[in-house]
């Protein structure tokens, strides 16, 4: 195991609510349900976490983003909770492509990014 990783287990307190952190385990391993309540913890103890501060939960599936908003209940407001793809479209792609756009002839009115969450309990 990489020296800098730490090992963790279902217990919240021995992740250092003041660090930047990434959770890698295989599917089923819990990792959904342990950053839910870790992002709780965060929020009812951190020192650097002002009230007009987000905490930022990045995710791989739009079940995922789904589960975390839900066990956050009315803390979600707090948390900004998205997949990997909708982050980076709403924060990266969406403010800068117009800077690119010219050079690489992109259309902008034209591109449709990831910009909502798709719930699967949606029906149409």
């Amino acid at each position: 195991m990489d020296k800098r990783m730490n090992q963790i287990t279902s217990d919240v307190s021995l992740i250092n609510i003041e660090q930047h952190f990434r959770v890698s385990a295989g599917p089923g391993a819990g990792k959904t349900h342990w950053l839910s309540e870790h992002i709780k913890t965060v929020l009812n103890r951190s020192k650097r976490l002002s009230k007009t501060r987000k905490i930022a939960c990045i995710t791989y599936t739009n079940i995922a983003v789904e589960t975390i908003l839900e066990k956050l209940g009315t803390s979600a407001e707090r948390v900004e909770v998205s997949t990997i793809h909708s982050f980076l479209y709403r924060y990266v792609v969406k403010p800068y492509v117009s800077f690119i756009a010219d050079e690489y002839g992109l259309n902008v009115s034209k591109i449709d990014g990831h910009d909502d969450i798709i719930l699967s309990s949606y029906s149409f």
